[in-house]
């Protein structure tokens, strides 16, 4: 369902189970908790804001996760969505082509946030003007009392949830086997995860033209 939020489009949907996913499920995630963390240092995510408290993020190439068990599969299980997402968000754009370009999964424990970011590229703007980004999460554990993604009408970066005017952010109350698709611009953060279990989710950003 698409869901007008301070102006920005954001697609939500609640999956009852993964279909033929589910029985990879924890292999998968076994999978990832191995990768560890590798930090990329670009425009876009910065290693000092994606490590607060005690999570832990993986970004990489898409070919880095093709080699997991189950990440095909769990592609093709969220295509329809994110293809509905997709036409719902930009469906006044014509699109000519669409590019899985990075896959990486954050790993939230207890007392762990994100501050405030967007994934806005500044130099690819420039050199792409007519360019867009598709930034899709699926959460695969959220347990009572994750950290919830916050929505934030406000450009400043950097700065936790609690930091802002509370008038300002608007909350989302993430679930296992929920999909959120937002746009590259869409300011955003989480907040303290209080949970003693971990939180997880996998995210995939797309390029379209």
């Amino acid at each position: 369902m698409l869901h007008n939020i301070f102006g920005h489009e954001v697609y939500i949907k609640e999956f009852d189970n993964l279909n033929k996913f589910e029985p990879y499920k924890k292999l998968f995630t076994r999978q990832l908790i191995n990768l560890g963390h590798v930090y990329v240092d670009d425009s876009t995510h910065h290693p000092d804001i994606q490590k607060k408290g005690n999570s832990v993020s993986s970004v990489a190439n898409v070919t880095d996760f093709q080699g997991l068990v189950g990440y095909s599969l769990l592609k093709k299980v969220l295509e329809p969505a994110i293809i509905e997402a997709r036409s719902s968000m930009f469906k006044n754009i014509e699109i000519k082509k669409i590019s899985l370009t990075r896959t990486w999964h954050n790993i939230n424990y207890k007392n762990s946030y994100v501050v405030s970011h967007s994934h806005i590229r500044p130099s690819d703007q420039v050199a792409n003007p007519n360019r867009r980004m598709q930034v899709c999460i699926l959460y695969l554990e959220a347990p009572e009392g994750s950290g919830k993604l916050a929505i934030i009408d406000d450009d400043r970066e950097n700065l936790r949830c609690t930091d802002f005017d509370q008038d300002k952010v608007h909350y989302i109350t993430v679930k296992p086997n929920m999909l959120i698709c937002h746009g590259s611009d869409v300011n955003h953060a989480v907040s303290e995860h209080l949970s003693d279990e971990r939180r997880i989710c996998v995210i995939f950003e797309y390029i379209i033209e």
